[in-house]
């Protein structure tokens, strides 16, 4: 067991989409863990409007997950996974300039959210069967890893929200906004290995 998580933890593609939605994955508890402080203490929107709000969230990202089932057979897992990167990033720097401009509203942070939302959707199956197919003859102590490491982030990801909550929407949507630009960086490294490798077989 100790030799396959060692195995893994130097398989650049494992790492590159565990990582990747790791951090994703963070930066949405993040989100969970202060939305209701931000909506209803700070915003002062009701309970009930909160959980409207959070249906909306989870819808988009409902629907996103449904559609990448669908497409799963027609795009590579690269592809899907540049597509839903570009869509957390987007989202989370559409949040960040709406917060930079003082506007502080549902739509200003629930409708980033649920661009949000599509990407990690979109892309969370296919970071999944990306991290899996690494070795796939110790899948099952790839998924175990795997799960250890989201969860892992995504508790951080709660305490560092409770340590750097002041009063404001701005240390979530700053959390928010990081993760998804963290999350790049591993699957851009990722590609880039890639090509280099491909450069010096031919």
């Amino acid at each position: 067991m100790i030799g396959g998580y060692g195995a893994l933890l130097r398989s650049p593609p494992f790492l590159a989409y565990t990582l990747y939605s790791s951090l994703v994955f963070g930066g949405l508890f993040a989100y969970i863990s202060e939305s209701p402080f931000v909506f209803i203490e700070m915003l002062g929107y009701s309970e009930t409007a909160y959980g409207w709000f959070s249906l909306l969230g989870v819808g988009a990202f409902a629907t996103s997950s449904l559609l990448a089932g669908r497409l799963s057979r027609r795009i590579a897992i690269p592809t899907a996974a540049a597509a839903g990167t570009a869509t957390t990033i987007l989202g989370g720097l559409i949040m960040v300039a709406l917060a930079w401009s003082g506007a502080f509203s549902a739509a200003t942070i629930l409708g980033p959210m649920m661009v949000i939302g599509c990407g990690i959707g979109l892309v969370f199956p296919y970071a999944t069967a990306g991290a899996m197919s690494a070795h796939p003859h110790i899948a099952g102590t790839a998924s175990a890893l795997l799960g250890f490491i989201q969860m892992a982030l995504a508790a951080a990801a709660t305490l560092i929200m409770g340590l750097l909550r002041d009063g404001t929407p701005l240390p979530m949507v700053y959390m928010i906004a990081g993760a998804t630009l963290a999350g790049a960086l591993p699957l851009s490294l990722l590609r880039l290995d890639r090509r280099s490798t491909a450069r010096a077989m031919t």
